[in-house]
């Protein structure tokens, strides 16, 4: 069983759709999704993405380019 989290901007639309697509295809997996963007998820009551959201998973997917790149810059990455 692997842990994937997912990621987008503001986790409002790519990413909980994703967690969502994917535990429906694939149950025997842990899911989370979360958005990189503070202002965003505290406006739309989402979540925010934390150093133990990182470590969690064995597994990152990043809806662009640019959301792996702040991450690289804002996290520490295993």
């Amino acid at each position: 069983m692997s842990k994937i989290i997912f990621i987008c901007t503001s986790n409002a639309d790519r990413s909980p759709c994703l967690e969502n697509h994917f535990r429906d295809k694939f149950p025997q997996h842990e899911y989370r999704s979360a958005g990189i963007n503070k202002f965003y998820t505290s406006t739309k009551g989402t979540h925010y993405l934390t150093q133990e959201d990182i470590e969690w998973a064995d597994l990152i997917v990043y809806a662009e380019d640019v959301h792996r790149e702040v991450v690289g810059r804002n996290y520490k990455l295993p």
